[in-house]
């Protein structure tokens, strides 16, 4: 079985864990007033592209470009912005699940090395002591898909608070399951469009995940 079906086989997993069971539930909960919403997101790095480091650098390719130039790759004061997609179906006014998908790439600096006359070849020797950092550049490109159950606590008209806790895949750990946990999270909005921000750790994003939401 090749990537792309290992991968399409785990989302249809994840979505079908996700589906909710009939009969099953809060029987004491009442129907909610939307039953699907969509939501972008973002935040820091996810786990899994940080424990992969070497995502960090460029490619092989890249790298000899790099190294005809004079110039080399590092990962100091990288930068790794996250992206996500992700489905809500609400069951009851207490318990919803989310089916996601993040994107998320590397930013590594690039520096220029001093030349010291040439070699044999005639090719400019470099002193790989010193550097000048020049610029960045966007390394690999990396995803994640996760399904989160949410729990939410406390609704006030246009504001939700709620937990959630999960579990995912990302490709750099390969297809070894990663754990999320949101201890909080907070939603604020109209009937349609709004805000959320949540404290989170998971294959989409860690420390903190925040975006827009569409729920109908």
């Amino acid at each position: 079985m090749d990537r792309t079906k290992r991968w399409t086989v785990l989302a249809a997993v994840l979505i079908a864990a996700a589906l909710p069971a009939r009969g099953q539930g809060d029987t004491t909960a009442v129907a909610p007033p939307w039953r699907h919403a969509l939501e972008i997101g973002g935040g820091p790095a996810p786990l899994h592209q940080q424990i992969g480091l070497h995502f960090v650098f460029p490619t092989a390719a890249r790298e000899a470009e790099l190294a005809e130039m004079g110039r080399r790759a590092r990962s100091a004061g990288a930068w790794f912005p996250a992206l996500s997609l992700a489905w809500v179906f609400r069951r009851n006014e207490k318990w919803e699940v989310a089916v996601s998908a993040g994107l998320s790439w590397s930013n590594y600096e690039v520096y220029q090395y001093a030349t010291f006359g040439t070699d044999p070849a005639g090719k400019p020797r470099y002193d790989l002591s010193e550097g000048d950092l020049i610029g960045r550049e966007n390394g690999r490109f990396t995803g994640a898909i996760s399904v989160t159950w949410r729990r939410t606590w406390l609704s006030r008209g246009i504001f939700d608070l709620y937990s959630g806790v999960g579990f995912g895949f990302g490709t750099t750990t390969l297809y070894i399951p990663l754990p999320e946990l949101t201890p909080v999270g907070i939603r604020l909005g109209g009937r349609h469009f709004y805000g959320f921000a949540e404290a989170t750790v998971g294959p989409l994003a860690t420390f903190g995940h925040g975006g827009i939401g569409w729920r109908f």
